[in-house]
């Protein structure tokens, strides 16, 4: 009996921290998606058709640059608030990444998507600290260079290894969250496929680039949502 009632509350705690994660990753994603409409709000001559989501990170933002330096204003410029608010998202989103993750590998048997889940956080994480140099005035070319292939990389881990997780939980859920899972992906998927081969279909660089990004957010949402009610 005794050993009955402590299977049970561990399960209920399981069941709990399931749920708890759920919640990490709904916010997350939310929090990513009305960032980016924020600071898309509040730079000056933003265009999403145009500019890819990374440039609301810079703190100088410039639109149109033909060349490395002419990317970036002079030091005197004023640091966008949009910035701010973009790259503080970056850094919650992913944290809360982490902890969703952990809590997913400790109350679940799961692990290797917990992991991977990890990994895509940490690649997310490197994406945020890529934007440091820019703040600390570091505008030369060199800088601005190590900085793309930072941020690139991060990006590639972000959104490589996240796809791959989310195709993943097509063995422990169930339907409609499965298919919900495959379509997210494919469209995900689609629209980084278009955006590589230069085909934009009317949308600009920035709007196809947002067919590849959005859905993973959305992915977040939806599957947060799904463990908040727990896992079988």
């Amino acid at each position: 009996m005794a050993e009955s009632q402590a299977m049970h509350a561990a399960n209920d705690e399981n069941r709990r921290l399931v749920s708890l994660a759920g919640g990490m990753a709904m916010i997350g994603g939310l929090l990513m998606l009305m960032a980016i409409t924020v600071a898309e709000s509040l730079t000056p001559g933003y265009s999403i058709s145009a500019y890819q989501i990374s440039g609301l990170g810079s703190p100088i933002f410039r639109g149109t640059c033909t060349s490395v330096s002419d990317c970036l204003a002079v030091p005197s410029s004023p640091i966008q608030p949009a910035s701010a608010i973009f790259v503080s998202a970056i850094f919650v989103s992913s944290i809360l990444g982490f902890c969703y993750a952990y809590l997913l590998h400790r109350a679940t048997t799961h692990r290797r998507f917990a992991l991977a889940i990890g990994v895509s956080m940490v690649g997310w994480f490197v994406v945020g600290l890529s934007y440091f140099p820019f703040y600390l005035g570091m505008t030369g070319e060199t800088v601005v260079i190590s900085a793309f292939v930072m941020h690139l990389s991060g990006a590639y881990a972000d959104f490589l290894v996240g796809m791959v997780a989310a195709i993943s939980t097509w063995w422990f859920t169930r339907a409609p969250m499965r298919y919900v899972t495959v379509i997210l992906v494919a469209v995900s998927a689609a629209g980084f496929m278009l955006m590589f081969s230069g085909n934009y279909l009317g949308l600009g660089l920035g709007g196809m680039q947002r067919i590849g990004v959005y859905p993973m957010m959305l992915w977040s949402v939806a599957f947060g949502a799904y463990l908040t009610r727990g896992l079988d």
